[in-house]
């Protein structure tokens, strides 16, 4: 009897030292392959189980201070008759907005400073970001879907009609089905990138004197403190630091990873992709879970007196962007319109002259667009497209880019329209 009990107990033991040592595999191999750990996160994001664990990391918080739980896109959201919705049911699409606001003015009033369209293929989960350069001239439509004889910058939608007048602008003048948003104000950055630890960046002798020179309207945006940067070259930066080193566009950028030098809004877009690229590498490195506990942490400080990020996004859509973030691999730093020139104009709507970035005919960057994130060489315009190319052609005196495609046609900023 003694014999066979000590077998028995045996047996047991053989048992629960083979199943430790597969959990201790299992995690080794999750954690420690990358490739292994997304397929492993999106295994559980798959099952009602696994987004109830996933849960445990915010979801509740996320739910209570951030999510716009108004918001409800099939109603609110207009898209360009004649184009195809099931096709870009594919795709999940965010609009990325900054603005420089605290609390009463955080839904609209202000111009957004950023405006970013993060795509996600839902079946490749690739991802593409494209920076809508603010000062683009676009035909404004409003939060009831309205189309106006309006012609202004790109950023004033916001100002005039809040985040869905900003997306059904976005829509009308690309042919996009965006339906998703996330709001950040300047706050809003620098509370998230000090709570990733901050990000390391090469900075030129004229980024240091602009960051320095703008930090303190920052601080005053912000209610944040930060010392100023103390010389060029690689500086690991706070929040605040990151968010300033975002707003700068009167000094040259130039790309780490290509060398190109970039100007104006066109630089201040490629700084703010580029720091998303930073964040982007810390979360890879810190992992998913560490991540969604740092997000959470965030999500804590965003009350109603003091708020600086919102969203339409529900916890697991949540959880897919942020699987998605992973793989994030763009290096490439794009923006729209692809080929654009610079104009002092006086557009319908407007009572005085201003200085406009006008898209070498809105018909030929649209299908650049829908190239780039869907991989359509062949997309036709909608109507809609077509008639805002005419008007805008019409008032602006600047016509389609017919030059070679691997030149660029940015051009340098002048007071009357130039074309090539």
């Amino acid at each position: 009897m003694k014999k066979n009990t000590v077998k028995r107990l045996r047996r047991i033991l053989l048992v629960v030292e083979i199943v430790f040592a597969v959990i201790v595999l299992s995690g080794i191999i999750i954690w420690a392959v990358p490739s292994f750990k997304q397929g492993f996160i999106r295994g559980l994001m798959a099952t009602s189980w696994g987004r109830s664990m996933l849960g445990w990391f915010g979801k509740d918080t996320y739910n209570e201070k951030v999510v716009d739980n108004d918001f409800n896109a099939v109603q609110e959201v207009v898209t360009n008759p004649g184009i195809d919705k099931d096709r870009l049911e594919q795709y999940t699409q965010i609009l990325i907005v900054g603005i420089d606001t605290r609390n009463e003015d955080f839904d609209k009033n202000v111009n957004s400073d950023v405006m970013m369209i993060l795509t996600i293929d839902k079946d490749t989960n690739d991802v593409s970001l494209v920076s809508v350069y603010r000062d683009t001239v676009m035909q404004m439509v409003n939060d009831q879907g309205e189309v106006l004889d309006y012609y202004a910058k790109a950023n004033a939608a916001y100002c005039n009609w809040g985040i869905k007048g900003t997306i059904n602008t976005l829509n009308t003048n690309l042919d996009m089905h965006i339906s998703d948003y996330a709001i950040l104000n300047f706050q809003g950055v620098a509370t998230i990138v000090d709570a990733m630890g901050g990000i390391d960046v090469n900075l030129t002798q004229g980024e240091v004197y602009q960051l320095n020179l703008h930090l303190s309207s920052t601080k005053k945006s912000t209610g944040m403190y930060s010392p100023n940067v103390k010389s060029a070259g690689k500086n690991h930066l706070n929040g605040l630091q990151a968010t300033t080193y975002c707003r700068i566009r009167k000094t040259t950028y130039i790309d780490e990873e290509t060398g190109e030098e970039i100007n104006d809004d066109m630089g201040r877009a490629a700084r703010q992709q580029a720091t998303i690229r930073k964040l982007v590498a810390r979360a890879k490195k810190i992992g998913l879970l560490q991540t969604l506990d740092v997000m959470k942490t965030v999500f804590d400080q965003n009350t109603e007196d003091n708020q600086f990020f919102k969203t339409s996004m529900t916890w697991d859509e949540l959880l897919l962007v942020a699987s998605a973030a992973f793989d994030f691999d763009v290096k490439q730093n794009q923006g729209y319109p692809f080929h654009y020139s610079y104009a002092n104009l006086l557009l319908p709507g407007n009572y005085s002259e201003a200085s406009y970035v006008v898209g070498q005919g809105t018909a030929y960057n649209v299908k650049k667009l829908h190239e780039y994130i869907y991989g359509d060489k062949d997309y036709q315009v909608s109507d809609r497209i077509s008639t805002i190319d005419q008007n805008i052609t019409y008032y602006s005196g600047v016509y389609p880019y017919s030059g070679p495609e691997e030149e660029s046609t940015m051009q340098e900023e002048s007071g009357t329209a130039k074309s090539s």
